[in-house]
């Protein structure tokens, strides 16, 4: 009998036990219960997306986007971001300052780097020397005028001067710059008033007309054989000349490369040096010596 009594008694305390814990947890665990979405009952799902695509072709193959996701922004099966026209511009502005900065540093290698490799691979490194001497003398003449009159007048000898080149995105893979900051570099014989950029799996480089061929090469060292004896021209006068003439420069720069003779004034000849003043004052003439023999000079009628 106290073994059921005891039995009965385990029982009933056991179901308190249980009843009391299960209570206790809903009560303590009301404050973790916001889970996704705001609510208990956790975050609604999004709508099932049908993806049959990979079943068409696994190589095109482009994952199903989920409703309100956001894109990448790369073009589909391009691997490229999406480039809107402030992208384009960008990015070809970053290719003007290399090629700038190439140019002001003679830095040949650099500024051909900034190119289509294909359309001047004509143009090998063995056939380099005339570019870097050209850009050696426009250093020259830019150390002797300094750096703000050297972008102000050099124009594009020194990569368009002071004037901030104008970059237009025409899509996103092409682009034109004006004024063209290649004439130092391939003269007449690509000669456009404004330089075309484009995209490819190099990224942005700057197009020819059309591919280099040997003889565009060999015309290539005669424009700059012309332009040297030019800028030569240029060095002397401006060692000549006690004061620059800005205009007279400027006309020269173009004249040089467009391989036409250069006209400038010969600076005015130094004015001939001031003799030294004479004296103010006449200096006292020396008395008369009296001659041998005759009298000393005195008052008429005077005897000694």
């Amino acid at each position: 009998m106290t073994a059921r009594v005891s039995l009965l008694l385990g029982s009933v305390l056991c179901i308190g036990w249980a009843l009391w814990s299960c209570g206790n947890s809903q009560e303590e665990s009301a404050r973790w219960n916001q889970t996704l979405g705001g609510s208990k009952d956790g975050a609604p799902l999004v709508r099932d997306v049908s993806d049959p695509g990979i079943l068409q072709d696994a190589v095109a193959y482009q994952p199903a986007k989920a409703p309100g996701a956001r894109s990448s922004g790369a073009a589909p099966g391009t691997g490229k971001p999406g480039a809107t026209g402030g992208d384009a511009g960008a990015q070809v502005r970053t290719l003007v300052n290399d090629l700038v900065s190439a140019l002001k540093d003679k830095e040949v290698e650099l500024a051909l780097k900034c190119f289509n490799a294909e359309q001047i691979k004509a143009l090998t490194e063995d056939r380099w020397e005339p570019l870097y001497t050209t850009l050696d003398l426009v250093d020259q003449i830019a150390r002797r005028l300094g750096p703000g009159k050297a972008d102000r007048l050099l124009g594009v000898l020194r990569g368009a001067g002071d004037t901030q080149p104008k970059v237009d995105a025409l899509d996103a893979d092409h682009a034109s710059v004006t004024p063209n900051l290649a004439t130092v570099l391939f003269g007449s014989v690509k000669q456009a008033r404004a330089m075309s950029a484009a995209r490819g799996p190099e990224g942005w480089k700057f197009q020819l007309d059309g591919p280099l061929t040997d003889a565009d090469v060999e015309a290539l060292a005669a424009f700059h054989k012309k332009l040297q004896a030019g800028l030569n021209q240029i060095i002397d006068w401006l060692d000549a000349a006690k004061k620059v003439d800005e205009a007279q420069l400027k006309t020269a720069v173009a004249q040089a490369l467009q391989g036409e003779p250069i006209t400038l004034e010969a600076p005015p000849s130094a004015e001939p040096e001031e003799k030294a003043p004479g004296p103010t004052t006449e200096p006292e003439k020396n008395p008369e010596k009296p001659a041998e023999g005759g009298e000393q000079p005195g008052e008429p009628g005077e005897k000694p």
